[in-house]
């Protein structure tokens, strides 16, 4: 009687084991994207790369950053006025290049135009597109190209 209830609390004791929940963690990727060449030197940055409300009154952000510390680098394209939710070209209004949390390259507040931004592509979840700036920083103008972007709302 003994060996049976042994045999029985063994049994009990491995069908209470089971394999670990955990899994490994999966790399980060990205579907989501802010693309540009500057100065002959392309940048692509993947993470938080959006499209929203802009710092002023009817204006419309896209953003795009990767890195952290000394390796950060961000793009913002500030342009006026509100998306239609259609294909349109627009006016960049404003932005900027932000590496290690300093602005190293800004638009010319002056400028009429610093540069302009083609939507593609609009949905419900995101906007595709491209574009081309003028920005001025370290004593120098410097054109941005080959911009192109998928941001998420």
């Amino acid at each position: 009687m003994k060996s049976i209830y042994l045999l029985l609390l063994v049994g009990l004791l491995f069908a209470g084991c089971k394999k670990s929940d955990t899994t490994m963690p999966t790399p980060y990727t990205s579907d989501y994207f802010v693309e540009y060449t500057l100065d002959g030197q392309k940048f692509t940055l993947t993470r938080s790369a959006l499209i929203g409300p802009g710092t002023g009154v009817n204006e419309t952000k896209v953003s795009g950053d990767n890195g952290t510390g000394s390796t950060y680098r961000q793009i913002r394209l500030n342009i006026t006025g509100v998306m239609n939710g259609k294909p349109e070209t627009k006016k960049i209004r404003g932005g900027d290049i932000i590496e290690q949390n300093s602005i190293i390259y800004e638009a010319d507040l002056g400028a009429a135009e610093v540069g302009s931004i083609t939507f593609t592509e609009v949905t419900a979840e995101y906007a595709v597109g491209t574009f081309m700036m003028n920005l001025k920083g370290n004593g120098r103008s410097v054109k941005i190209t080959d911009g192109k972007f998928k941001v998420m709302f």
